[in-house]
């Protein structure tokens, strides 16, 4: 469920950072930039809770006939690649303001049941997991006395979020249907990090960033390594 007031709240507060570096801009023109982001990333979007809440769900319908069971082992795959494509624009050399759209990849998880009192031996849950996001952050760059060309960052920036998760509940007897569901979830939360960019030549800068999504209860933490293109542009 979206979250209507800390919506406005949060994007009330980025459009004021935004408003803020326009009116201490000292270019002439805005220059316009765009770029491809590679992300590493570690996800807790599935919930171990939600895992085994779900697998019992399915394992107590009279279809399965499962009574009860004494082993369990959740296994979890919440560490994945994932990509970002943006658009940005800094008014001078210490603001920039960026769009962009992120596919945080996929995670997964897998419940497993064992000691089983029932018409099987063992059960599972599989579940995997999709976020995707269009996010846009203010950031403040800062030179780094003595190494030139280099600069550290700092953002703070809104993300409007799809999340899914498919999960697959089967057994080790055939004769049991296999059972399947998707969920779907959207919301808006804030993100944050920090950075160092290098500009490699007037046209070309790369960085490397650490930053934290909040997506509804879950918190995705990400390594990234970006690299970016300078246009000359002048629509404003």
């Amino acid at each position: 469920m979206v979250r209507f007031f800390p919506f406005f709240v949060k994007l009330s507060i980025l459009l004021s950072f935004f408003a803020f570096q326009q009116a201490y801009a000292t270019t002439t023109k805005n220059t316009w930039y765009g770029g491809f982001t590679l992300l590493s990333l570690k996800s807790d979007y599935i919930k171990g809770e939600d895992i085994e809440r779900d697998h019992d769900r399915s394992f107590g319908k009279r279809s399965v006939g499962g009574n009860s069971y004494g082993q369990q082992v959740l296994d979890f795959d919440d560490a994945t690649t994932g990509y970002r494509y943006f658009i940005g624009v800094y008014p001078n050399d210490s603001w920039e303001f960026e769009l962009a759209f992120i596919d945080f990849g996929e995670t997964h998880a897998t419940f497993i049941a064992g000691d089983i009192n029932g018409p099987f031996d063992r059960s599972y849950l599989e579940a995997s997991a999709t976020v995707k996001g269009i996010a846009s952050h203010v950031q403040y760059r800062h030179p780094i006395e003595g190494y030139e060309g280099f600069h550290w960052l700092v953002r703070l920036g809104i993300m409007a979020w799809d999340g899914q998760v498919q999960e697959r509940f089967y057994t080790d007897n055939d004769s049991i249907k296999v059972r399947s569901s998707v969920s779907n979830n959207r919301g808006y939360d804030e993100y944050f990090g920090v950075g160092v960019n290098y500009k490699i030549d007037d046209r070309w800068r790369t960085r490397l960033d650490a930053d934290r999504y909040v997506v509804g209860s879950a918190e995705i933490d990400a390594i990234s390594l970006t690299l970016d293109y300078r246009f000359d542009w002048s629509l404003f």
